[in-house]
């Protein structure tokens, strides 16, 4: 595993000299991989005052301030998150915390500092992978091995960690299979992310986070199955609908949904990997009079991050990151033809 940013030798510090007088917060993405991170992070150095789980939002770190303050964190640990736009909020931060930063999202800035340790993998090794590889220097945690490959599945890194993969597939028993999706762990996979979006949408991430520690073995996953399904039937339904609510342009696809469920990144990985070459985006209206807006074009052809991170310049509160294949957004409603005007147009030049 290599590493952009940062040393190991400054994680294994920061990680071997905690101790009991610390309060410790951890943050993680709002998706599998952050909360397998976490799960991880956890298992190692025991119970945080303060777990919590972002999507991302400009400056959603500012907000988190004063609950920082007030349990008087002085260690922060931040899992899959790309902090590279919350830069000035992490300076408040560092001035009563040290902080340790794993991440594999892009991100031009160095963030380490005397205060900040931060560790940026390629973008393959997603966070759970990272978090599992560097916390082992530790601890063994082989008994958590099977959520860290669903943690790399779900984030679409598994031809990077085909190796991690067969071991895990062995180790448990399961046969191979030319689809991932197909595959045993595949397949649960698919439940468990199901599960998290149920959760996601319908109460606080941390009731998803209680349950998952409540996995003990793969076959608990199962038990999840009931809230996987509700959100399975909705994810099929706006699959169906594709075709007749598309907006269809040489370069790719535009879709307007509203789900019940938190389910739009789900469709539009699905939709682009039946048509690698072209570009789809999936938007719909979010609470605080918002339009979220997930990106994908799964031939590494185009840099979807960047490309929304275009098309949103200019646009009061508009934010975008992520990966080539794979980004979100974020604008107001008044501003959704704007953007699409800014998208057209930068689309016609490609």
């Amino acid at each position: 595993m290599e590493l952009i940013y940062g040393q190991e030798k400054k994680f294994v510090e920061f990680i071997g000299n905690l101790d009991e007088t610390d309060k410790i917060a951890i943050i993680a993405h709002n998706d599998m991989d952050g909360m397998v991170s976490a799960l991880i992070a956890e298992k190692i150095i025991g119970k945080a005052e303060i777990i919590e789980f972002f999507d991302y939002k400009k400056d959603f770190l500012l907000g988190f301030v004063p609950s920082l303050k007030e349990k008087k964190i002085d260690k922060l640990i931040c899992l899959d998150l790309n902090l590279e736009n919350e830069y000035l909020n992490l300076k408040e931060i560092e001035k009563f915390a040290d902080i340790l930063i794993i991440d594999h999202h892009r991100s031009k800035k160095d963030l380490n500092s005397e205060r900040t340790v931060f560790l940026l993998t390629e973008k393959n090794d997603v966070a759970s992978f990272a978090t599992y590889e560097l916390f082992t220097k530790f601890q063994n945690l082989s008994e958590l091995d099977f959520l860290v490959a669903i943690g790399v599945i779900s984030d679409h890194s598994w031809d990077s960690h085909m190796d991690f993969i067969s071991r895990i597939e062995k180790k448990y028993g399961f046969s191979k299979h030319q689809d991932i999706w197909n595959s045993k762990l595949g397949k649960f996979t698919t439940l468990l992310s199901n599960a998290h979006v149920y959760f996601k949408s319908t109460s606080k991430p941390i009731y998803f986070f209680e349950n998952l520690r409540g996995i003990k073995k793969i076959e608990d996953i199962e038990k999840l199955k009931k809230y996987s399904t509700e959100v399975e039937e909705e994810i099929e339904q706006l699959e169906n609908e594709f075709n007749e609510k598309k907006e269809k342009y040489l370069w790719g696809y535009l879709y307007k949904v509203a789900t019940k469920f938190k389910v739009a990144s789900i469709v539009v990985s699905k939709l682009s990997d039946l048509e690698k070459d072209k570009l789809f985006i999936i938007y719909g209206e979010r609470e605080g009079n918002l339009i979220k807006i997930n990106a994908r074009r799964q031939d590494g052809k185009l840099d979807c991050s960047e490309l929304l991170k275009k098309a949103v310049s200019g646009l009061k509160e508009g934010n975008a990151g992520g990966h080539i294949p794979a980004s979100g957004a974020e604008i107001r409603k008044e501003d959704l033809d704007k953007f699409k005007e800014n998208l057209i147009k930068i689309m016609s030049k490609i």
